[in-house]
């Protein structure tokens, strides 16, 4: 993946952004994103959400979001930074429900299970195929 990024802005083209947070531009931006913790939102809602039409002033809102922890950073421990940190911000009454949380691991890039992978993808697709250390963010879950 690295190697494909020899243009400057090609991570910005490819997101269709004119920038990143903090400034961070080329192989750093890159770099944040493969091995940086990240925080996702998934979904907002609040209100009426049913196909009818009503007026209310919601009492309450909900957001869904994930934490994409890197090695050696402890699940609980990230939900408990992201406690402090609303705590800081005044938002004590944000009630946190943490539904899943599993340590990361990455495997090795050039372990047989995923340079096999690679190859066969090669052979199959007719395209080359490039190997990433890691994903910014979590892969779909069924509903």
């Amino acid at each position: 993946l690295f190697a494909i990024r020899k243009e400057r802005d090609g991570l910005r083209t490819d997101y269709k952004v004119p920038g990143f947070i903090g400034g961070l531009d080329g192989f750093e931006a890159l770099e944040a994103l493969t091995f940086q913790t990240t925080l996702n939102v998934q979904g907002l809602w609040s209100g009426q959400v049913e196909g009818t039409a009503k007026t209310v002033t919601p009492a309450e809102a909900h957001a869904r979001i994930d934490i994409r922890i890197v090695p050696d950073q402890d699940p609980a421990a990230m939900v408990a930074a992201l406690r402090a940190h609303l705590d800081r911000g005044g938002f004590d009454d944000v009630e946190l429900i943490q539904l899943e949380g599993e340590r990361a691991w990455w495997t090795p890039p050039g372990h047989p299970v995923v340079t096999t992978a690679a190859r066969v993808s090669a052979e199959v697709t007719g395209k080359p195929c490039s190997i990433a250390v890691s994903m910014a963010g979590t892969v779909p879950k069924p509903p």
